[in-house]
């Protein structure tokens, strides 16, 4: 995580000028969090858990940070869900209270205690790329690795879906 913290520091005029993908637009860094904070445990499905954010200034560059989020989802069906992200922040206007961010690097992990991997969606891997989003597939019994495909970017509530909907096809 320290890596790719300073691998952002490296990018930042990059990544705010990089026309963001459809869907993952910038947007207000209250309801960023809420997507984050909240909006999982309302699925009913998650039971309990807490992403925590922590803010890193950019040196020579105010009115933007970098925003990491991690922690665990515990979910129906004695599931986790690990998730970890890197967003860009930014002052919405100078001299604004207003903040917005936009994430570029997420990794969303389900398993099982024990390490029984159910399902892994990332751009994390340095191996496939940053921009590609991937999607790793895993035997349901035994969880080994079957391998990873490209997939579309999903919202964090739709990747807790995607695991709703295998932990119900898996019984």
């Amino acid at each position: 995580m320290v890596d790719d913290l300073q691998a952002a520091l490296s990018l930042v005029d990059a990544l705010l000028e990089e026309i963001p993908e459809a869907g993952h637009e910038w947007n207000s860094l209250d309801d960023y969090l809420y997507q984050h904070e909240t909006r999982p445990l309302e699925s009913g499905f998650v039971l309990e858990g807490q992403i925590e954010p922590a803010f890193f200034s950019i040196p020579n560059r105010p009115g933007v940070s970098i925003l990491r989020l991690q922690g665990d989802l515990r979910c129906q069906g004695d599931i986790v869900i690990h998730v970890q992200k890197l967003a860009l922040v930014r002052q919405m206007l100078r001299r604004s209270r207003r903040f917005e961010a936009r994430t570029f690097l997420y990794g969303y992990h389900a398993y099982k205690p024990g390490g029984v991997a159910l399902v892994r969606c990332d751009n994390w891997h340095s191996e496939v790329g940053r921009e590609e989003h991937h999607r790793h597939s895993f035997h349901s019994a035994t969880g080994a690795d079957l391998g990873t495909r490209p997939c579309r970017w999903s919202h964090l509530h739709e990747f807790v879906e995607e695991v709703r909907a295998i932990a119900s096809a898996q019984g």
